[in-house]
């Protein structure tokens, strides 16, 4: 269909935006819990995103070259010093 690339392109990059807002929230985590939620979170926005990229694409990563996410450890924001 001669829309359908421009249309996937739309939701991989609404999918690109998702997984970058949420790994920049991680820091803001207000608990160690939160964190841990948001982490989980990021990682399912990041595989949807390589799935819908693959589809794009018709290239398939291979799994050996698959990147783990950066993720910033947790800090405290009540006291800065516990992790």
């Amino acid at each position: 269909m001669p829309g359908e690339s421009k249309d996937l392109s739309k939701i991989v990059s609404a999918a690109r935006e998702h997984y970058k807002s949420l790994t920049a929230d991680i820091s803001n985590a207000k608990d160690r819990y939160e964190h841990i939620r948001l982490t989980a979170l990021a990682q399912s926005a990041h595989n949807l995103l390589t799935d819908l990229i693959e589809l794009e694409t018709g290239i398939n990563p291979d799994p050996v070259e698959d990147t783990p996410l950066e993720i910033p450890d947790f800090k405290s924001p009540y006291n800065p010093d516990v992790q």
